[in-house]
């Protein structure tokens, strides 16, 4: 037998679902615009819910009622279910068309990354040294300069704008040539 159909065989159990059924139905429809056999649905399981907490001792009577405490748990169920309602509805909203876009677009997207990955490998000593220790290795221009020999670091900063301005030529071509246009 359901844990739920032995739940309600109880008399007292029983009565009390009956009692509170009808008005959380019409709560549930009227405040947040749940559909009738939605609503029961909600209320079957907020009802469950308040049972196990009851026999779990997690309601303490402080100060409001098992009305109360109940129609708080159906209000967190009636959330859920508007939260996985509009998840739903989202995903079929997107026509074949725009999802095939969002795909290729991403799919651009990576592409595009590996280019700009070999690219700065391929890139000349220097500029693949600069370049590396400042995205990837995450140093500062003072480091940098330091482990560079360069002067100073507005030396360094000058070197990677360089070389950043050289490698962002040299990627749009790239790019154009496989048909991804950047701008």
């Amino acid at each position: 037998m359901h844990p739920a159909s032995q739940l309600l065989s109880n008399d007292a159990v029983r009565k009390m679902y009956e009692q509170y059924q009808g008005k959380f139905v019409s709560f549930a429809r009227k405040y947040y615009d749940v559909p009738p056999e939605d609503a029961g649905e909600i209320y079957h399981e907020s009802f469950i819910k308040l049972y196990e907490n009851l026999q779990a001792n997690k309601y303490k009577d402080s100060g409001y009622s098992l009305h109360t405490y109940l129609f708080g748990i159906g209000k967190n169920y009636i959330k859920k279910y508007w939260e996985r309602k509009e998840r739903t509805d989202k995903v079929r909203q997107i026509p074949a068309q725009e999802w095939l876009l969002q795909y290729y677009k991403n799919h651009e997207w990576e592409e595009a990354q590996d280019v700009a990955r070999r690219l700065i490998y391929e890139s000349a000593g220097d500029c693949n040294k600069i370049l590396q220790l400042y995205y990837w290795e995450r140093k500062k221009m003072t480091e940098i300069a330091q482990l560079m020999d360069y002067k100073t670091e507005q030396v360094a900063k000058n070197k990677k704008r360089s070389c950043l301005q050289k490698i962002t030529l040299e990627l749009k071509g790239r790019l154009k040539k496989i048909g991804i246009n950047w701008k």
